[in-house]
């Protein structure tokens, strides 16, 4: 007979699956963002920002970390060259913090 495992053991199994996909996600994300934009022009920041906005996005979501979340979008916030242009999808994010 082969091994059993109750239900208990294939929940445990499930869930460190899940947070090893979260934290392989994470560092993807990470990796992205790292490559900022090489130029102050709204065009080449635009991908990068949705890039920004899926992370968060992912945080809240699929890792259901509000702080993490938060941190995300304040991270972002600081990224962006505010002289130069802004973002509407990132702006109202801004009064929730």
């Amino acid at each position: 007979m082969g091994a059993r495992f109750s239900w208990f053991d294939q929940h445990s199994v499930n869930a460190v699956c899940k947070l090893m996909a979260v934290l392989q996600l994470r560092q993807v994300y990470e990796r992205a963002i790292a490559n900022t934009p090489p130029a102050d022009e709204k065009r080449y920041w635009q991908r990068y920002i949705y890039l920004w906005i899926n992370y968060a996005l992912f945080e809240e979501l699929e890792a259901q970390d509000a702080e993490r979340t938060r941190e995300v979008y304040r991270a972002c916030l600081k990224l962006i060259p505010h002289k130069a242009f802004t973002f509407a999808k990132v702006s109202p994010c801004e009064l929730l913090l």
